[in-house]
C-alpha cells in the first residue's frame, strides 16, 4: 500500500471559456498550495413513506455540487488568474514606462449582470486525479503579520468533481512569496489614492467576498447546479498598529465620526522584472487601493502589560464614481489574465 502524504501534492487551475460553464479547462498555472478541500457535496431527502419498520426505505441524492477552500502562499506571478476570478474584470494591460518588460494589470469588481468568470481545479491527491469545473470564487482573503509570508484563503462554490483529466506540465513559481516586510500601508482623503504611509502596522488582512448564490437547482435533466454568480459584495480590510497619538487619529477623527478616508496597501517584491542594466528598478508589486473606507471598529482596550495596540476595522464603499476597490498586479505578463 502507497504511503501517500500531502508532500508534493498539486493544485492547478484554469480559466474555463465563458461560452462553456463547467466544461473543464485545462491546469494553466499551478498554485502553492497549503491546504485545500475541495470535494462534491449532495442535497438528499429522504422517504417519510410509513412502509418500513426501523428507519426509512429511500434515500435519493436529487442535487451535487462542490465546494471548499484553498489555502496558498502568494507569489509575485502567479497570482492574477485568482484575482480575475474573485473580481471578475480586468482592464487593458498597461505597460510601466520605459520599460517594456513590466506590465500593470488592473482589476475591479464586475457589475451591470455580467457573471463573474468561473474555474477548473486539477488537484493530485495521490490516490486520484481530480477535477473540479464550474467553480468560482466566494471568498478571497490576503493575510500577513510580522511573523509569516502573506497567505491567502479562497473558498470556492462550483459544479461538479470528475475524474477525467491530467495534471499538466507546469512549474512553481522560482520567485519567493510576498511576506510582512513587503507591506507599506498608505492613508489619504477620501476619494483620491492614499499617500501618507502608516508606520507602525503589526498585522494586515483584506478580504473579498462575492456572496455567491448556493442551492440554484433548475429541473434541466442534470442533478448539478446551474451557474451561480455574485449578490451585494463584501469588501473589509483590517490592520492593527501600535497604539499611540497617531494611531488614536483613525479612532478620533474617523471611527467616531463616521468620516470616510482612503488607504492603498503595497506589496513590493525585492525580486526585479528584469535584470537589465537600462531598467533595474521594476519589482513585482501588489496593489490593494480603496477611494472610500469607513471604519467601524476601533477598540482599544488593555489587555495586559504587553505593548499596546489598536486593532482596526473598516469596508469599502462605491460612492462617487469610485470603484468599491482596485486590485493591481506588476509583473512581467504582457497579456492579460482574463484569456
Amino acid at each position: 500500500m502507497a504511503n501517500n502524504s500531502g508532500n508534493d501534492t498539486k493544485f492547478q487551475i484554469g480559466l474555463e471559456s465563458s461560452e462553456a460553464y463547467g466544461t473543464a479547462a485545462e491546469g494553466a498555472v499551478q498554485l502553492e498550495m497549503l491546504s485545500e478541500s475541495l470535494g462534491e457535496t449532495h442535497n438528499t431527502v429522504e422517504s417519510d413513506a410509513l412502509v418500513g419498520a426501523v428507519t426509512t426505505p429511500y434515500f435519493n441524492i436529487i442535487g451535487k455540487k462542490v465546494e471548499g477552500d484553498l489555502s496558498l502562499e502568494v507569489h509575485p506571478d502567479n497570482i492574477g488568474t485568482l484575482l480575475y476570478a474573485a473580481l471578475g474584470v480586468e482592464a487593458a494591460v498597461t505597460d510601466v514606462v520605459e520599460a517594456d518588460v513590466a506590465y500593470t494589470h488592473t482589476f475591479t469588481p464586475v457589475s451591470g449582470g455580467t457573471s463573474l468568470p468561473s474555474l477548473t481545479a486539477i488537484v493530485d491527491k495521490k490516490s486520484d486525479i481530480f477535477t473540479y469545473a464550474g467553480l468560482k470564487i466566494d471568498s478571497l482573503s490576503l493575510e500577513t503579520d510580522s511573523s509569516s509570508l502573506l497567505t491567502s484563503s479562497v473558498s470556492f462554490v462550483g459544479q461538479k468533481e470528475e475524474l477525467s483529466q491530467s495534471i499538466a506540465v507546469l512549474s512553481n513559481s522560482a520567485l519567493n512569496p510576498f511576506d510582512f516586510n513587503t507591506l507599506q500601508l498608505y492613508v489619504g482623503t477620501a476619494g483620491s489614492e492614499a499617500a501618507t504611509l502608516v508606520e507602525y502596522v503589526t498585522n494586515f488582512t483584506f478580504n473579498y467576498s462575492n456572496n455567491l448564490e448556493n442551492d440554484l437547482f433548475v429541473a434541466d435533466g442534470t442533478q448539478y447546479m446551474s451557474e451561480i454568480d455574485y449578490q451585494k459584495r463584501d469588501i473589509t480590510l483590517d490592520f492593527e498598529a501600535l497604539y499611540n497619538a497617531e494611531s488614536n487619529t483613525f479612532r478620533e477623527d474617523y471611527y467616531k465620526t463616521g468620516d470616510e478616508l482612503s488607504i492603498k496597501a503595497v506589496f513590493t517584491s525585492p525580486h526585479a522584472i528584469t535584470d537589465s542594466a537600462a531598467d533595474p528598478t521594476n519589482k513585482y508589486q501588489l496593489i490593494i487601493d480603496i477611494h472610500n473606507f469607513v471604519i467601524t471598529e476601533a477598540p482599544n482596550s488593555i489587555g495586559g502589560p504587553e505593548r499596546l495596540r489598536i486593532p482596526l476595522s473598516g469596508r469599502a464603499l462605491e460612492k462617487g464614481g469610485d470603484s468599491a476597490v482596485t486590485i493591481s498586479v506588476v509583473d512581467a505578463r504582457a497579456t492579460k489574465y482574463n484569456v
